[in-house]
Formats: structure tokens, sequence, C-alpha cells
């Protein structure tokens, strides 16, 4: 995955866009000097998935907790204000898609009610001609 040094502008603007398209809206938490970290929630999501059915979902795109912050309740504060967004805006459902190797991301989540959906497994392969 690229730094966020690398994508931060088309990615705040890509946000904000999908945000406009989905009632979504970004959280951010600060205290009163630095912000602390930031959650960003879909409210509407038409799922594509044909075996869904006719659903509409919400979606927690990005929940990011700066360091120096962690282990404050933050994040969880974070997700339940993305929680009630998608609330008051009619969703039935709340997803959150998570990296594999991010224990603490998951135990957050599995502990604020979440529980599996999906699984995607990747494997790397290697392409005839390219050195990795």
């Amino acid at each position: 995955m690229p730094a966020g040094s690398e994508v931060g502008g088309p990615l705040f603007a890509e946000m904000m866009d999908r945000c406009s398209r989905h009632q979504g809206s970004i959280f951010v938490a600060d205290d009163g000097n630095d912000i602390a970290g930031y959650v960003t929630v879909l409210a509407r999501i038409k799922s594509e998935d044909i075996d869904d059915g006719d659903i509409e979902y919400g979606l927690v795109t990005d929940l990011m907790v700066r360091d120096k912050f962690r282990n404050r309740g933050i994040g969880r504060r974070l997700l339940e204000v993305a929680e009630e967004h998608a609330t008051e805006c009619g969703a039935r459902w709340l997803r959150v898609e998570v990296l594999s190797n991010n224990g603490a991301a998951r135990d957050l989540y599995k502990s604020s009610g979440f529980s599996e959906h999906l699984l995607s497994l990747e494997k790397s392969l290697k392409l005839p001609g390219v050195k990795r």
C-alpha cells in the first residue's frame, strides 16, 4: 500500500465525492489543539453483489487514530458516531473492512458487535520475467 503522503490529496477528494453520493460524512476527533483521528462513513451503499439481494447498507471506509492518541477509546467513539450516522440515515447494516494483520482494529470491530461477513483471501503470483 502506498504511504499516506502519496495518496492524501486524491484520497480526500475521492472520500468527499463518495460522501456526496452515499449520504456520507467524515467525523474528526481532536483534543482542542491537534487532530487525533477520523472516521469516514457512507450511510447508503447499494449492494452490487447479486447474492446480497436488493439491499443498502452503511460502510465505514476509513477509521484512523494517530499513534500518540491510541488506547484512549477514540477509535471506539469514532466508530459509535459512524454507527449513529448510518442509523439516522436509515441503514440496517453497517460494514467495515480491515486488513487481516491489523489485530487491534479487528479486536475493536469485534468488541463493537461486528462479525465476519465475507472473508477475502489473496495470493501473490510470480509473473514470468518479473523479479521480486
